[in-house]
């Protein structure tokens, strides 16, 4: 692959992590090529503890999403708002995973079939990132300057 279609889908990758702060945290780039797997892992040798399967993407969704919960300390009154903000979030991440997959299937194509597929999952954050930010919006109207504060640094404000 090409150094600057790689480095697209790093940033493609970020991009779609507006998604991850609110979805399930950061990812490589590679990992948004690696199709979920419900396949069984080998037997770990004996004495050895079971190896822990890395959580699935709407797993880390729903950790990201009780995660941010408790960090922001949403309020019963705030409760409202943030059930959309996660319903958003969760409807995100569908859009997203859908076009990862779709890209997983044409794997095997042409440079112009992957750029397409890689703008397919752009265009899959966007629309997701459009319903997600009105929501976050109006959640964010309703924290406290505090809230607010912890809100701006997990999204990355703080940090430049």
């Amino acid at each position: 692959m090409p150094p600057f279609i790689a480095s697209a889908a790093r940033s493609l990758a970020m991009a779609s992590l507006l998604c991850a702060v609110v979805l399930a945290g950061p990812l490589p780039a590679a990992a948004l090529d690696q199709a979920p797997t419900q396949q069984a892992q080998a037997a770990p040798p004996a004495g050895a503890p079971p190896a822990n399967p890395a959580p699935s993407r709407s797993e880390r969704v729903e950790q990201r999403i009780t995660k941010l919960h408790e960090e922001l300390q949403v309020t019963p009154v705030q409760e409202p708002q943030w059930n959309t903000v996660a319903a958003a979030m969760r409807d995100h991440a569908r859009l997203v995973e859908q076009a990862i997959v779709q890209r997983q299937k044409t794997a095997n194509t042409t440079a112009v079939d992957s750029l397409k597929a890689y703008e397919a999952i752009a265009a899959a954050n966007a629309a997701g990132l459009h319903k997600l930010i009105p929501a976050f919006e109006a959640l964010y109207g309703n924290l406290s300057d505090d809230q607010k504060k912890k809100a701006d640094m997990l999204f990355g404000h703080a940090q430049g």
